[in-house]
């Protein structure tokens, strides 16, 4: 199953060249905000500078078939710009012939004032190698591109090419494949259908503006389809840690409480086997606060972060493979039974998940991987329906005074750097007046209702 990500409304300003040969970035490229493109019914082939369909390439089935021989030097491209430095690229991608594969750059600042190759993917039918391409100018470096390649003709710096080993995989089959790149910084997670296979890179070049995107393919005559092209920005880590108390050691359970079935592993918390939930008794949870944690999941799991009196949960969760993310009001990060988040903004199972609860007064507000995913306030008219559908489950947003509880649901689920703040009474925290959870609907809102019906008829 692929993940698919919800996007806004927010008018995308990037445009997308596909071409044979290559065509040159344009300068002065958009700031980005989130840009999808799948290829289906609403495809506008006017935002492409090239003719769709080419010699080459065609929309067609809902994805972007691109097949054959350029006639050129090199083989059929697909170019994509960009602009923006922590971001998240993924795309899926299939062949329909046999052997042949496909490489996927990514083009950015080379640190001396022009753009050229910082990354490559290289997705082989036997496996995946990573090549690196960082720039310098000295040209005697001993990393420098060879085939007697002069210096840039902007920047005067030299492509420098680091070859990862191969990593074997076998990709052999003509099935859909996922491929997905997170850049933060100095680092890149490159994964391949989702926790199948992960490679984590750092680099002093990766630390830079990101430009282009490219695909290029060798595909035969039958072809290559590339289909949901996902371009997000990630919101920068946020520097600012004061006023955050530490509630967990890395080393101890000082201050926490659980029936032995939690352990510590690699400075987390890991609930290992059954036997109930973790909690913090050090201290109640103050009435005004910010709680920040990482948190990363096994496959199908589901647990969660309790922080108010009650059933008042942020939902940790496999939104793939658990049965409940088939309701957006019980997906990672939603409110449980009360809220769904405006979106599906988690990460592969197995990777950790950056998150963030904050309450100030009527306002709550669930934070996940650097975006607000979740932002009202109770009291307003407009969400009292949602607030209705907790109280029947038992929660109570206006209860103050509970305890941070860590969910055992009968899954591995793993819990690190849990530490919080006391909002002062003149901080003001404001509720995003755009926010829209994502719908629930279909089977998964019928299951819904009976729940409801089973919930209140236990009440009489």
């Amino acid at each position: 199953m692929n993940r698919v990500f919800l996007l806004s409304s927010v008018p995308v300003l990037l445009c997308a060249v596909f071409s044979a040969a290559g065509l040159a970035l344009a300068e002065d490229a958009p700031e980005s905000t989130e840009f999808r493109e799948d290829f289906e019914g609403d495809f506008d082939p006017s935002r492409f500078t090239t003719k769709i369909p080419n010699g080459n390439s065609e929309v067609r089935k809902g994805a972007l078939w691109t097949r054959g021989d350029s006639g050129g030097k090199y083989p059929p491209m697909v170019y994509l710009p960009v602009s923006g430095k922590d971001m998240e690229i993924s795309f899926r991608y299939r062949h329909l012939g046999e052997g042949g594969w496909l490489w996927f750059f990514v083009d950015g600042d080379d640190g001396f004032g022009s753009v050229d190759h910082m990354l490559r993917v290289k997705l082989r039918r036997d496996g995946i190698q990573l090549q690196v391409d960082s720039h310098s100018k000295d040209p005697e470096h001993p990393m420098r591109q060879k085939k007697g390649r002069p210096a840039d003709s902007v920047s005067g710096a030299y492509r420098l090419n680091e070859f990862l080993p191969l990593e074997k995989v076998d990709l052999s089959a003509n099935q859909w494949r996922t491929v997905r790149l997170r850049f933060t910084g100095e680092k890149v997670e490159v994964s391949l259908d989702e926790n199948a296979w992960v490679k984590t890179l750092e680099r002093p070049c990766f630390d830079a503006g990101k430009r282009k995107l490219l695909w290029m393919q060798q595909g035969g005559d039958k072809g290559i389809e590339i289909d949901d092209i996902v371009v997000r920005p990630l919101a920068p880590k946020s520097e600012d840690e004061s006023g955050f108390v530490s509630l967990f050691d890395g080393k101890s359970f000082e201050g926490w409480s659980h029936a032995g079935n939690w352990t510590i592993e690699d400075g987390a918390f890991y609930r290992k086997e059954r036997g109930g939930s973790l909690t913090y008794t050090a201290e109640t949870v103050p009435d005004d606060f910010e709680l920040r944690f990482e948190w990363k999941v096994s496959k199908g799991c589901n647990s969660g972060v309790y922080y108010r009196p009650g059933q008042v949960e942020y939902q940790i969760l496999d939104n793939i493979d658990s049965p409940y993310g088939e309701n957006a009001r019980q997906a990672a990060a939603s409110l449980f039974f009360c809220m769904a988040p405006k979106k599906d903004a988690t990460l592969p199972v197995g990777q950790w998940n950056t998150a963030r609860v904050i309450c100030k007064g009527s306002v709550i507000e669930h934070w996940l991987n650097g975006e607000r995913v979740l932002s009202f306030d109770y009291e307003d008219r407009k969400w009292a329906e949602y607030v209705d559908l907790l109280e029947i489950r038992g929660g109570d947003l206006t209860g103050r005074g509970g305890s941070i509880w860590l969910q055992d649901h009968g899954q591995d689920v793993w819990f690190r750097n849990l530490r919080w703040r006391e909002i002062p009474e003149d901080e003001i925290i404001t509720p995003d007046p755009d926010f829209k959870p994502m719908p629930v609907t279909g089977e998964a809102l019928e299951k819904e209702r009976e729940r409801v019906i089973k919930m209140l008829e236990a009440k009489k």
